[in-house]
């Protein structure tokens, strides 16, 4: 399992270093998914809603660092449905905030279950982060991570599109071409 692990790792790192075609499953549905999880998980009380703040906080912060240093790449190509392709690559930006992003998982899961399994924590993330529908199968069951998950995907696709509009036209509606 170790080893598997190292070399998710190893390949989830290489791929930040590679322009990746932008895609809505990224971009929108996945941000989408993991809100609606996190509010139909999330228990409001008052220590909830502190959590959550702060949470917000650091994802926007997070996000907003990552998507200032992502290079674009917009292709004179069209795709089928008569869009400019868009392709984006993170880089050290992009892994320094995953780390952080994975940090503050680790701090929320350890001070609010009072569990705390790195590598299982680690293994999770790679998995959602390098098998994108891996998401809607997910069995994580804690709101904090759901908001963390969301949030930051959310934030960090918003910047994307407001720094690039060439994003949001390649993610536009196929039917308004």
């Amino acid at each position: 399992m170790t080893i598997l692990l190292v070399l998710l790792l190893i390949y989830f790192i290489r791929k930040q270093f590679k322009f990746d075609e932008v895609k809505r499953i990224y971009i929108l549905i996945i941000p989408a998914f993991s809100i609606i999880m996190f509010l139909i998980r999330f228990e409001p009380s008052e220590n909830n809603f502190i959590i959550l703040a702060i949470i917000a906080l650091i994802s926007a912060a997070i996000s907003w660092f990552q998507a200032q240093f992502t290079q674009v790449r917009i292709d004179t190509e069209l795709d089928k449905y008569g869009r400019k392709k868009a392709q984006i690559k993170g880089g050290w930006p992009y892994l320094l905030g995953w780390v952080l992003v994975f940090s503050t998982e680790i701090i929320l899961i350890w001070t609010q279950t009072g569990k705390l399994n790195i590598f299982e924590t680690l293994s999770s993330d790679l998995r959602l982060e390098l098998f994108e529908f891996s998401r809607f199968s997910s069995n994580e069951s804690e709101w904090f991570i759901w908001a963390l998950s969301g949030f930051t995907a959310y934030f960090y696709s918003l910047w994307l599109r407001l720094k690039h509009p060439d994003i949001k036209n390649a993610l536009r509606n196929r039917h308004t071409v």
